[in-house]
């Protein structure tokens, strides 16, 4: 019998990854970001922050 390779899907090294905020060519940290847009991400100052804000509830007439 003939052994099958198998592909085992890894993802890329940190040392091969970059930023994903576009234009940002900085080296990647955490979660996609580099060191300086990973703190951002952190203290929610990027659009898409780790802290959900609550909504303002409309009222109902």
């Amino acid at each position: 019998m003939e052994e099958q390779e198998t592909k085992v899907k890894t993802t890329p090294k940190r040392s091969e990854r970059s930023c994903s905020v576009k234009g940002c060519k900085r080296p990647y940290r955490a979660k996609g970001y580099c060191n300086v847009h990973y703190k951002k991400w952190r203290k929610g100052q990027l659009p898409k922050t780790r802290i959900k804000q609550p909504g303002k509830k409309k009222k109902e007439e």
